[in-house]
């Protein structure tokens, strides 16, 4: 049985492609309040990832583990307790730690066979037990649909910002011709299962998009990008040369309260898995013009370019 406090969390297996299909299509946020949009995408998500536990039982591509090893509850075998010492009785630890050891392996076998290539290889990570931060190159990151969201967004932000009278532009508009400064800027894009902002903005969240791979792999997490800028005036028209660093890092680990949780934490205290970062750095070289008409910045003709970090950054 799934507990409603389960639902929401990081990379609960409990969800196929199909529910998640379904979720984006036809419950994607209305123009109405935001509260009762959450409210009632929490009520669809347990009705529908209920009903997707009992559809699992039958399911041909699950077959070999039963359906209770499906269920967030599924990793806890029963334990019977004294009434005088609130003791387990006849509690084999080791055989319990087997037990969902195998479990998490036949989910990667899965993953793999689903497509979900992510989430297979991030839970194999964590199961290997090194715990070593897992750095991902440029292209990597950029195989995500959110980070790739989150990178185009916040290049938008910095051109807004650039034309902006209330933000970095406000301080372009006061250079005099010849005149030069530097300037620097940052910007955050969230995404996530469910992020609150994505009531708004649903393709921050990769339940809404329909992604099951993300759904299993990656936590709420952020893409930042911060800016350092050299501005000069020419005439009418404001000259930018600029570097931004972009950076993705997600925290691989679990809950115990989260459905399936229990059993991947016991393993960890156990000294049989072992949490993870995950991280992306990329770096761009942002050139190109404004123009200064009518006391307003305007035309803004940016050019991004990927360069290499050198060896010292």
């Amino acid at each position: 049985m799934i507990r409603p406090e389960e639902m929401g969390k990081r990379r609960d297996p409990l969800f196929s492609r199909d529910v998640l299909l379904s979720l984006a299509e036809k419950y994607k946020p209305k123009p109405f309040g935001e509260e009762a949009i959450k409210k009632k995408l929490q009520e669809r998500q347990i009705r529908l990832a209920a009903a997707e536990v009992e559809r699992k039982n039958t399911d041909s591509d699950f077959k070999g583990l039963k359906i209770d090893q499906l269920s967030g509850e599924s990793q806890e075998p029963d334990r019977k307790v004294s009434s005088k010492t609130g003791d387990p009785i006849g509690y084999d630890e080791k055989e319990y730690l087997d037990k969902v050891e195998k479990i998490y392996k036949e989910y990667v076998k899965i993953g793999r066979q689903k497509s979900l290539n992510n989430a297979a290889e991030n839970l194999e990570y964590f199961l290997e037990g090194s715990g070593k931060q897992k750095k991902l190159s440029r292209e990597e990151a950029r195989s995500r649909v959110f980070v790739i969201n989150g990178e185009e967004a916040n290049r938008k932000r910095f051109t807004e910002s650039l034309v902006s009278k209330t933000k970095a532009g406000s301080k372009l508009l006061k250079l005099k011709n010849g005149e030069a400064i530097k300037i620097k800027d940052n910007w955050d894009y969230e995404a996530g299962y469910l992020p609150e902002k994505s009531v708004i903005d649903p393709s921050k969240s990769h339940l809404l998009r329909g992604d099951l791979d993300e759904v299993l792999s990656t936590g709420t997490s952020f893409v930042k990008s911060g800016g350092s800028f050299n501005v000069k005036r020419k005439g009418d028209t404001i000259h930018i040369d600029g570097i931004v660093i972009h950076r993705w890092e997600d925290k691989y680990d679990f809950d115990p309260m989260q459905s399936g949780g229990a059993g991947a934490v016991a393993l960890e205290e156990a000294g049989r898995a072992k949490s993870y970062d995950i991280k992306s750095n990329w770096k761009q070289r942002v050139t190109g013009t404004l123009q200064i008409k009518n006391g307003e910045l305007v035309n803004p003709r940016l050019t991004w370019q990927d360069i290499n970090f050198q060896k010292e950054e």
